[in-house]
């Protein structure tokens, strides 16, 4: 039974330094757009917060984790960046794509980065359509973080049960 402690320990704590080493990386690229880029502060300001978060991250649980980053994720909408992938996910909110992949596998909702992603847009899309219904389906799909009105159409009718449409004439 030690054996097995002891194994489990080993695995976690290897776990750890993969994690802390591809945070590191993440902290050294962030130091390398900082060289080349003309928003010196604001990435000043970024990896000093990620300096801090890296050391509330190690005792996190992945339970934890999960709260963090989806909290991460809805107040800065960074899932309405279209083009969001993987590798700037984990760039954003201060985690290892593998971590990322491994909370999303583990949250037993989210087969994708995709399918996190489309449902923020679809829930954001929802509050838009409320807040603001001056505007067109066409302008929410877009701040939302769809690429096209089809894409938006289709995801949203397929997460709520009815149209854009449908749902700003039900609101």
């Amino acid at each position: 039974k030690l054996q097995e402690q002891y194994s489990l320990q080993a695995k976690t704590l290897h776990t750890l330094r993969e994690e802390s080493v591809e945070q590191q990386k993440t902290l050294t690229e962030l130091k390398e757009r900082l060289m080349g880029n003309g928003k010196v502060t604001e990435l000043k300001e970024e990896t000093e917060s990620l300096r801090e978060n890296i050391n509330d991250i190690k005792t996190m649980t992945d339970e934890e984790l999960w709260t963090w980053m989806d909290l991460q994720m809805t107040e800065s909408h960074i899932f309405t960046d279209p083009d969001l992938n993987l590798k700037g996910m984990a760039q954003r909110v201060g985690l290892t794509q593998k971590k990322i992949k491994q909370l999303l596998k583990d949250s037993q909702r989210y087969d994708r980065l995709y399918d996190y992603n489309t449902e923020k847009r679809v829930l954001y899309s929802c509050e838009l359509i409320k807040r603001n219904p001056q505007y067109s389906m066409e302008a929410i799909g877009k701040e939302a973080g769809f690429m096209s009105r089809s894409t938006f159409q289709t995801e949203f009718k397929k997460r709520i049960g009815i149209t854009p449409a449908q749902y700003r004439q039900n609101s």
